[in-house]
């Protein structure tokens, strides 16, 4: 039991549960780190936040964090947060910590996560009591996702239906698309609100067109700016790339390798690529580094196999880099705006003439290209709607208990 209890609330402070994989200070586990940080940020006028995580910075790294108490409650940022060791992580070890917090609602951040999981099963087995719990699936209902280790995620979403484990719950769905994703696993009858995830209040506010480099024609730098594994899907660009043995092609990889396995089939290709293509690979950067990376880069590049938001869709649009990406995402709008392009995954022929594109590209075309793209970007993070929807999904499920 941790050793200082959260006190008890003031009347006007309504107490969120967080379960999430990953937290602060980590900085290796991707978009859902900063689904969590802004909606706490958001949000924490109107409530009091708590948070149950890992006590390590993503998948590939186990290392327990050495700058916080493994054993009590943690100030980080606008929240309280509690770091389990992966053998605390219990559906009794959740339980009682949820009882010692008694949350007004709780926000679970995956479907598929071992916390959320053990969690879920110590709520249908009455070691909680019944409190208001909201399911943001992050993606893992998407056809692509449920491909990676399907036999076990496909056991696991029979056994939940069969015995009700997800019995009441409101899915938090961050698109149309993802809303039809989780009615088409959990039914039609599943309660679910579409209230896309929420940004910062500012992405690069001090961001100029003279900062992205020159664009010539017959000349560009790609940012692939993701986790290494196979839903990302790098060995698709690098296939693509492959065809193109004209131009001069930068491509710059940042992130995690979550699948080593995959990452040395990546390698391969890439010491295959023409000469003419230049791969660096810059692995975990800093938020800081990873939005440098993106001003310093013309396009963004992401075939992912399914995506419920993308922050780094987001930072890339703020940074003036135009998208292309699969049509697995929310972010279509980018084909509207002129700000990019969605292209299909089974379109590989397409996916080589957009690349082609980006590399004859002229100078003017890129400067009207890069500024829609960082319109697009502002419009977003400005639009009330977005936080409003956030607000409304918390407020409903409040005054319904």
């Amino acid at each position: 039991m941790s050793r200082s209890l959260p006190q008890t609330p003031a009347a006007d402070r309504t107490r969120i549960l967080v379960i999430c994989d990953f937290f602060l200070p980590g900085r290796k586990a991707g978009g859902g780190v900063w689904t969590i940080i802004n909606l706490i940020e958001r949000l924490c006028d109107s409530y009091e936040f708590f948070v149950i995580t890992r006590n390590h910075d993503g998948r590939s790294d186990r290392e327990p964090y050495p700058t916080v108490d493994h054993k009590d409650w943690n100030e980080i940022g606008r929240a309280k947060v509690f770091y389990l060791p992966p053998q605390n992580i219990t559906s009794r070890r959740l339980a009682e910590l949820t009882n010692i917090i008694s949350p007004d609602a709780v926000y679970l951040n995956s479907v598929f996560s071992d916390l959320v999981v053990r969690f879920i099963i110590a709520r249908r087995l009455g070691m909680i009591r019944n409190i208001p719990t909201i399911v943001a699936p992050i993606g893992n209902l998407a056809p692509g996702a449920l491909k990676f280790k399907g036999l076990k995620k496909g056991l696991y979403l029979y056994a939940s239906k069969w015995t009700s484990l997800y019995r009441n719950v409101i899915w938090k769905a961050s698109s149309p698309l993802e809303k039809d994703e989780v009615r088409a696993v959990f039914g039609k009858r599943a309660r679910t609100t579409i209230a896309p995830d929420l940004s910062p209040r500012q992405i690069l506010p001090e961001f100029c067109f003279e900062s992205k480099p020159v664009k010539k024609a017959g000349a560009a730098r790609f940012a692939f700016y993701s986790r290494v594994d196979p839903k990302k899907n790098l060995i698709f660009l690098l296939d693509r790339l492959a065809s193109i043995d004209n131009g001069e092609i930068e491509l710059t990889v940042a992130g995690p390798v979550d699948d080593e396995q995959y990452w040395s089939v990546c390698k391969k290709k890439i010491a295959e690529l023409p000469k003419n293509i230049r791969v660096e690979m810059l692995g975990v950067t800093s938020y800081e580094a990873g939005l440098k990376l993106l001003i310093d880069s013309h396009f963004f590049v992401l075939p992912t196999l399914g995506e419920n938001f993308g922050y780094v869709f987001l930072e890339a649009l703020a940074a003036g880099c135009p998208l292309l990406i699969s049509e697995h995402t929310m972010w279509g709008e980018v084909d509207i705006r002129e700000a990019g392009w969605t292209i299909p995954l089974d379109s590989k022929v397409d996916w080589e003439s957009k690349i082609r594109r980006c590399i004859e590209m002229d100078p003017e075309n890129y400067a009207a290209i890069s500024k829609r793209a960082r319109g697009m970007a502002v419009d977003w993070i400005n639009n009330a709607e977005i936080e409003n929807a956030t607000r409304e999904l918390f407020r409903s499920i409040l005054t319904a208990s």
